[in-house]
């Protein structure tokens, strides 16, 4: 049996990362869950697999999403993992490579975002 593909979601909304996890763990991903850029890098730290995709809302307490891309940056093992941001500011000034979810936005939307990184099978 293989293995589901994990996603780490880092959002401070409970809500938000709720529903994320919900639809995704419904669509057969593994799914982790981190409050903040801090917790993120604390858990990926942990872990021994990392996950094939993150899901990052860009303002959060503690260390927000774009302190987190920088940090995973400066770390070769974790600046390999693709990141899509899900943020409903106006203006985003996300690097080059990391793809923007506005919020709000539709769950298949979001789905279909994380399928072009990793098969639930995968």
């Amino acid at each position: 049996m293989s293995v589901a593909c994990t996603v780490l979601v880092v959002e401070d909304d409970v809500a938000i990362a709720e529903s994320i996890r919900d639809v995704l763990e419904y669509e057969g991903y593994a799914v982790v869950v981190a409050a903040n850029g801090r917790d993120a890098l604390a858990l990926l730290d942990a872990i021994s697999e990392p996950p094939r995709v993150i899901l990052l809302d860009l303002l959060m307490p503690i260390m927000d999403g774009n302190e987190l891309i920088a940090e995973l940056a400066r770390r070769p093992a974790l600046a390999v993992i693709p990141v899509i941001v899900m943020s409903a500011a106006s203006t985003i000034a996300a690097p080059v490579g990391v793809r923007v979810i506005r919020k709000p936005f539709a769950l298949r939307t979001l789905y279909d975002a994380v399928s072009q990184v990793c098969s639930p099978q995968s």
